[in-house]
Order: C-alpha cells, then sequence, then structure tokens
C-alpha cells in the first residue's frame, strides 16, 4: 500500500497498491472451458446428482442451462425421464430452459466470432504496417546507394 502525504493535521491517505486487475475471459477461452466440463462429466457440464428426486432434477437443468447450451439441456431432460415420469410437471420449464441457454450460446459464440475477427484485423493491421516499414527502410537504401554511387 502507497501512502499518500497530505496537509498538516489530515491523516495519510492510503491508496491500494498498483495490480493490474485480473484478464477477462475471451468468449472463446469460456467456450473451451465449457466443452472441458462436458468433456469430464461424460456430456454432462453440472455432474449428475446422487439421488434424482423431482426438485433435485430441477435445479440439475436450472445449473445446466445457466453454463450451456440447449443441446446440454436437453441430454438432462433425456437423461432425467429415462426413469421418472416427470414430463408432465417439468414440460414447460424444460422447453424455457433450453430456449434460454440455446439464446445464451448463440451469443457466446457470435461474441466469440467477433472477438476472432478483430483479433485477426488487428493482426493484419500490424503485419501490413510492418510491411510498409520494411519496404520504405529498403526504398530508402536503394535511394541511399544510388546517391553514393553518383
Amino acid at each position: 500500500m502507497n501512502e499518500v502525504k497530505r496537509g498538516p493535521g489530515r491523516p495519510p491517505k492510503v491508496s491500494q497498491p498498483d495490480v493490474a486487475p485480473p484478464k477477462a475471459k475471451t468468449a472463446q477461452e469460456r467456450i473451451d472451458e465449457i466443452e472441458l466440463q462436458t468433456f469430464k462429466g461424460n456430456g454432462f457440464i453440472v455432474p449428475r446428482p446422487d439421488e434424482l428426486t423431482l426438485e433435485t432434477f430441477r435445479q440439475w437443468m436450472r445449473e445446466t442451462a445457466e453454463i450451456g447450451s440447449g443441446d446440454h439441456v436437453g441430454l438432462v431432460w433425456q437423461y432425467g425421464n429415462q426413469s421418472k415420469d416427470w414430463r408432465k410437471k417439468l414440460e414447460n420449464e424444460y422447453h424455457m430452459l433450453q430456449r434460454m441457454a440455446g439464446k445464451r450460446w448463440a451469443d457466446l459464440q457470435d461474441q466469440a466470432r467477433a472477438e476472432k475477427h478483430q483479433a485477426d484485423a488487428e493482426y493484419r493491421e500490424r503485419a501490413d504496417k510492418a510491411a510498409n516499414q520494411r519496404a520504405i527502410a529498403q526504398a530508402k537504401a536503394k535511394l541511399a546507394a544510388l546517391e553514393a554511387a553518383q
């Protein structure tokens, strides 16, 4: 912590240390994390509950919808409906969660594409600038050689 000196009679003001804030994850990094969770969980993002009751199934669907895509929610729905007859009680909620998760997932993928496009454009701009600087340096070298030859 850095102390900032102040006038007489006033306590020193303590400022925060100069620490960079944590770097925010890109959309593609978040997608990669979700895919890794899916791989680790044998297709499920959120681990299956030990005991599958109506409430644990509902919570499992909600947690999956918060993280994953509509396909992830559909997988949970198919697994939960294999052994239990909860279709009528949860069908409306399932469709709502699936649409919500699908929209969020599509937005995340759109954001990842936009970030990649932006990064590619920045790279091309830097590459073009470097190429132009090299061309200018070569032209100056040729000009200097011609002037020296005269």
